[in-house]
């Protein structure tokens, strides 16, 4: 496997993404990945990754998102990661998204990406610390300000 280690950081540093993940899937051991992404092809290669996971049989499939969900959680792509484990329909990653974001506004934009998505998801104090941030972001996720949103669109384009 030494060969395949060569080949994968190689072509993990020469931006050849695509090369490394489908080598790594030729000889099953997606593993390596893990070892040898960084931050600055981490994006390319998780999105590389989920493209590839459409065109993959049933248990393969969620193999592969799995993997694009782990590296974007080390990496902290925490809106990725979300979208990520949407696709895997994972409460308890979505939790874990939650869990591990620190920011407010990424938090936001996180309970934006559910209520997209139609995810129903209650906040609870282990998600949310304050009991104001709470209410405002369980109102973002149940879309309750959805219109108010769209008006304030119309209002600033002047339609």
């Amino acid at each position: 496997m030494v060969p395949v280690q060569q080949i994968v950081s190689f072509n993990l540093k020469h931006n050849a993404e695509p090369d490394a993940v489908d080598l790594l899937i030729e000889v099953e051991d997606l593993d390596l990945l893990l070892e040898h992404v960084d931050s600055s092809n981490c994006k390319r290669t998780c999105s590389y990754l989920t493209s590839f996971a459409k065109y993959l049989p049933w248990p393969d499939d969620i193999l592969v998102l799995d993997y694009a969900y782990t590296i974007y959680m080390m990496f902290e792509e925490y809106p990725l990661a979300l979208v990520t484990a949407l696709a895997l329909d994972n409460m308890e990653s979505i939790k874990k998204v939650f869990t591990s974001c620190d920011d407010n506004l990424q938090k936001r934009q996180l309970c934006y990406i559910l209520a997209r998505h139609g995810q129903t998801f209650d906040l609870d104090e282990k998600l949310c610390a304050s009991d104001e941030d709470r209410e405002a972001l369980q109102e973002i996720v149940n879309n309750v300000k959805l219109s108010e949103g769209y008006l304030a669109l119309a209002r600033d384009i002047e339609v």
